[in-house]
């Protein structure tokens, strides 16, 4: 007797299960999201060319290719920049040391001077996103709520990784943090990224327009965990789908229970 109501309890889970996911199905395909490869993506959109590092002084029009300049004004900065646009561009392992300081403008005693060799530089990958975000910073203004500003952050710097770093070299970091006995840059939480949306947070929740019930640490740490996840299954992926376009549909589904609750 025990065994059948085991397996008509199972059932019923099941049959549930299929109305919940067919339900799920429904509600995306009206709401203009499309399945990608069996996944619920939208479909897919070719990254954006950018110009060779042998054509760059001769660009056309509708080359794209945005990286942030704030962090060119200091050697260590240019060499970051100049790295990550020819690992994204050429390839990393085709990618030499000469190249580097060639775009950099720089000279070999100062690569060397802050970097042990090329490998040396995949660790610099958070650096970039900060100097994104900074230069984000002066494009806020006060008519934004904070729930645009977070929106507005995710869906520029996400921008920016869809079609200007590595795809490879953006998997591989991801990948080199989960098993690291060492520093975690994406968890240093003096970024400045980690920065900025503690400001935002609290200013929101200081105008009623956030949950003032979830401290401000926790919204943090849950605003960060999203984007990493969906950087993650971008990885698993191969790319196959729109990084900024999936991002802009489902993460103010995330951040819905950042806003206050009613009634």
């Amino acid at each position: 007797m025990n065994t059948i109501i085991i397996v008509l309890i199972l059932k019923i889970n099941g049959f549930l299960a299929n109305i919940l996911y067919n339900s799920c199905i429904s509600a995306i395909t009206s709401a203009g999201i499309h399945t990608c490869k069996n996944t619920l993506r939208p479909h897919c959109e070719s990254r954006k060319t950018v110009l060779s590092y042998k054509n760059r002084n001769n660009p056309t029009q509708g080359d794209v290719h945005t990286w942030p300049r704030k962090n060119a004004r200091n050697t260590r900065g240019k060499i970051v920049n100049a790295a990550w646009q020819l690992f994204y561009e050429q390839g990393y392992e085709d990618t030499t040391v000469e190249e580097i300081i060639e775009l950099s403008h720089t000279s070999k005693g100062s690569f060397y001077h802050y970097f042990d060799g090329k490998d040396a530089l995949l660790s610099t990958l958070s650096l970039l996103f900060d100097e994104k975000y900074e230069e984000l910073m002066d494009t806020l203004t006060p008519e934004m709520s904070a729930m645009d500003k977070l929106l507005f952050l995710n869906s520029e710097l996400f921008g920016m990784i869809e079609n200007s770093i590595s795809l490879d070299l953006l998997a591989r970091l991801l990948s080199t943090q989960l098993v690291t006995s060492g520093e975690k840059h994406l968890l240093d939480h003096n970024r400045t990224y980690y920065k900025l949306l503690r400001r935002i947070i609290a200013q929101g929740q200081e105008s009623g327009e956030l949950n003032a019930e979830t401290s401000v640490n926790e919204m943090v740490k849950l605003y960060a965990l999203s984007e990493r996840a969906l950087l993650y299954d971008w990885c698993l992926c191969a790319g196959e789908y729109s990084l900024r376009r999936y991002s802009a549909s489902v993460m103010p589904a995330f951040l819905s229970h950042f806003l206050p609750r009613r009634g």
